[in-house]
């Protein structure tokens, strides 16, 4: 999901990233997260969800890109 001035993106991977918020990688149990990324200029990646098991269903994102559900 993208934010309306498409600063954000919103999505769910099983990846690892380098993210803000983590050092150095997140999700190294490889399991479906969600994560926010903040575009223009280098990309940063923040981990918004931390799951070990279960099933992460899509985000979304409201128009400024302030709130991820």
């Amino acid at each position: 999901r993208i934010s309306h001035d498409g600063s954000r993106i919103a999505f769910v991977s099983n990846l690892n990233y380098p993210v803000v918020n983590a050092a150095p990688l997140s999700n190294a149990d490889n399991t479906r997260e969600v994560f926010l990324a903040e575009v223009g200029g280098t990309v940063k990646f923040v981990q918004v969800s931390n799951t070990t098991t279960g099933s992460t269903g899509e985000p979304a994102i409201n128009g400024d890109g302030t709130r991820v559900t």
